[in-house]
Parts: structure tokens; sequence; C-alpha cells
């Protein structure tokens, strides 16, 4: 849990950075005549590429034990995690491991280190719905999966982390349709 709380807040770090460093302006255009949509594809791609190249430098920087200027939790400086000048370690219950729940908190612990530099699959994901009377909602959403690893003495367990964060939220106001006018004459 704890490394998804983490990438979490790495990924809407990245995302806030980004989005208020630069100006990308609309992400589309949109034709009141023709009642189109489209979408500008290059500063979406740049977007998208900018942020993943940000959260890939922040779990490196993770990775090698840099964590003093990201946003985590005090327990990573104190209690069961380590932070160390390679990486962070958490020391996890035996009973917790063995899925004994209740004695999760009572007996020896084993280190495992938290490995940050998974693979990185990003996507934008477009929703376009209804909103009141000929009304448009333009929602645009980076989808980013992270596919990291938790190395255990014996073993190592793989976690895909999906995380989809709003870049753009705007609402196309349409027209009017004739025959509401024609009600309020």
């Amino acid at each position: 849990m704890e490394v998804e709380r983490l990438t979490n807040n790495v990924i809407n770090k990245a995302v806030s950075k980004e989005m208020t460093s630069k100006n990308y302006g609309k992400l589309y255009v949109y034709d009141s005549e023709t009642k189109n949509i489209s979408y500008d594809t290059v500063k979406i791609n740049i977007m998208k590429n900018e942020i993943t190249e940000q959260v890939q430098n922040i779990l490196i920087n993770l990775d090698n034990g840099n964590i003093d200027e990201y946003f985590v939790s005090k327990r990573i400086y104190s209690g069961r995690f380590n932070n160390v000048k390679n990486g962070i370690i958490c020391d996890i219950s035996v009973n917790s491991i063995r899925g004994l729940t209740a004695f999760s908190n009572v007996g020896p612990t084993i280190p495992i280190k938290l490995l940050f530099n998974g693979q990185i699959d990003s996507d934008i994901d477009v929703c376009v719905k209804e909103y009141g009377i000929n009304n448009i909602m333009i929602e645009i959403y980076l989808i980013m999966e992270i596919k990291e690893q938790i190395i255990m003495p014996l073993t190592s367990k793989r976690k895909i982390i999906t995380i989809r964060t709003p870049i753009s939220i705007d609402i196309v106001k349409g027209d009017i349709p004739e025959y509401y006018q024609k009600l309020f004459r």
C-alpha cells in the first residue's frame, strides 16, 4: 500500500508541476458552426511525454534514496521504514507476509526493499458527456500504468498500479435550440 500511495503522490506532483509550469492552452478546438471537436494531438502528446519523463525521473530518485523533496509520509522517516542511500527499505513482520493479519505487528521483521524503477505506460483518455441543455463536458485524462517490484529475501512481487488523473475538464456551451427561444419571447 505504501508503494501505491507514494506512486500516486509522485504522479500527482508531476502532473501539477507540468500543468502549472507550462501553458498548453486549449487541448481541443470546438467549431460552433459544424459542431465538431478536434483535439490538438501534438500538444497532448508533448504533455504526456513530459509528465511521463518527470515521473520516471522522480521514481529513479526514489530508488536512489533521494526522497527529501518529494511528498512522502512521516512514516518513511521513522518506524518501519528506513531511508537508505540506495532506496527505501521497509521492515515487515514475518507473520504479515505469511498472511496472519491478527499477528502482523508481533514477531520478527525482515527488510523489504521498495523498487520504483518499473515500466511506465501512459495513455490519454477523452470523455465527452452531455451536460445540461445543449452543453457538453470534455474531460481529458492521463492514464499511467506503473509496474513496480517489491523485493523480499526469498521472493519478489510485481505490483501494477494504474492511476487516472484529469488534465483538462471543460464545458462547451452549445446554441440554445430555437424552440426554447420561442417559449421565452
